[in-house]
């Protein structure tokens, strides 16, 4: 996954919630702030849950009560996802001991 799709996919998530909460729509950009949308704590955490379902990970509550824009938002998810270039590096498994001693003999 690059970057940009992860921002594309945290835009949506954010813009449907903002839809399903207010029955408006919003468009929502990098530089929307989550003050822009009128979010409380609640539906911060109703984001953070989308997020984390979405994505499959876990995110610290206390690093995103302190993100405060739509950018603030992606760059975090990105760095949770090891997403520090334009397209994500797979994550290497560790291999098991008796197949690294059988490649070095």
């Amino acid at each position: 996954m690059t970057r940009d799709e992860l921002g594309t996919r945290i835009r949506a998530i954010i813009s449907d919630h903002y839809k399903s909460s207010t029955g408006f729509d919003h468009e929502v950009t990098d530089a929307t702030t989550l003050a822009d949308l009128n979010y409380d704590s609640l539906d911060l955490i109703e984001v953070t849950m989308a997020v984390e379902d979405e994505f499959e990970t876990e995110l610290n509550d206390a690093r995103v009560a302190d993100l405060r824009t739509v950018a603030d938002v992606i760059a975090y998810v990105a760095g949770v996802l090891g997403l520090s270039g334009a397209e994500a590096a797979p994550k290497r498994r560790a291999r098991p001991a008796e197949v690294r001693e059988a490649d070095a003999a």
